[in-house]
């Protein structure tokens, strides 16, 4: 009889927790300590902003939903950074630009119309999960049809009391003269599709085709569209090799999980993107603040910022066994 000792641990030469970890420590904590200093800055914005808001469904798009959706993905971002997974982060890095777009798209102007149809799609979207649950509906035959291969059992079949009144609430809800013009155009601009359109698509003419890209241009993000966006929608979409093998002649060589090469770039245009954001949100809610807000960059993360540190890996050929 062979006995075989179980495999503990990662296997090193592709993730090493112990060495990143000291790496992240000895040449990036100082980037660490400023991203969380900046998630600590905006979770202290949001609620100052709202204090001075006239506390509005535009103010709560901004500032409940879209902000703090931006400080939670710089947060997740820090953590990310924090344990050597910059790859990854690339991830929150492009999720954080498509939020700031949406907020300095917002506010450009027709603010109140913009987040307006924010809203009515996400009210949509909630329409669209309840019906999912109702038999009988155009919505529960199409999520069936979708599911049948996986043979899943209507998890809401004993709860169709509630499935009722939760259809009927926002239905009311989207009927109210607020809502009744922009619901409207949502479902002209379907029109006999199975979804909605993005929830900007409807504020264009119904011959335009908006993207991310179009609201990008308008804010005049080209720049970092094609920086972050680009870059983080082939690490999305698995479409990029080189973070995961380097091909140098007749050699193949892996590299690490946790290979700390981009890390200051990424944790800068994190830091960027959350910078970017939060002075949009206080030229608007609290524009007295601005000199203060510049104080605290030179202060605390010019630094940081600026700073250039790269780490250069040699790599060694390894036959993963």
């Amino acid at each position: 009889m062979t006995v075989r000792k179980a495999e503990t641990g990662g296997y090193d030469p592709i993730l090493d927790r112990p060495g990143a970890a000291t790496h992240v420590r000895d040449y990036f904590a100082d980037l660490v300590a400023v991203l969380t200093d900046m998630v600590d800055y905006g979770t202290h914005l949001i609620p100052r902003c709202w204090a001075s808001s006239p506390k509005r469904l535009t103010d709560v798009v901004l500032l409940q939903v879209l902000t703090k959706q931006a400080v939670g993905l710089l947060d997740a971002g820090q953590v990310l950074l924090g344990s050597g997974c910059v790859n990854p982060t690339f991830l929150q890095l492009r999720a954080l630009f498509e939020v700031s777009v949406y907020i300095a798209w917002i506010i450009r102007r027709d603010t109140d119309r913009r987040a307006r149809a924010y809203y009515v799609a996400n009210l949509r979207g909630r329409l669209e999960r309840a019906k999912r649950g109702r038999p009988g509906t155009d919505e529960f035959k199409r999520f069936s049809r979708d599911h049948r291969s996986m043979r899943i059992r209507n998890p809401l079949k004993d709860h169709q009391k509630e499935v009722v009144e939760e259809i009927g609430n926002v239905e009311r809800h989207l009927a109210k003269a607020d809502f009744r013009r922009m619901n409207g155009a949502f479902a002209r601009r379907r029109g006999n599709g199975s979804y909605d359109p993005n929830w900007y698509a409807v504020l264009f003419p119904k011959k335009k085709r908006p993207s991310l890209y179009t609201l990008a241009k308008q804010v005049d993000h080209r720049a970092q569209y094609r920086l972050i966006y680009e870059q983080g929608s082939e690490m999305m979409h698995s479409s990029r090799l080189d973070p995961h093998v380097r091909v140098e002649g007749n050699a193949m060589r892996i590299r690490p999980l946790r290979e700390l090469t981009d890390f200051s770039q990424v944790a800068q245009l994190l830091m960027g993107e959350a910078m970017s954001t939060y002075l949009l949100v206080l030229r608007r809610y609290r524009p007295n603040e601005a000199d203060n807000f510049a104080k605290k960059y030179g202060e605390s993360w010019r630094a940081a910022y600026m700073d250039r540190t790269e780490l250069k890996y040699e790599y060694v050929d390894r036959i993963i066994a």
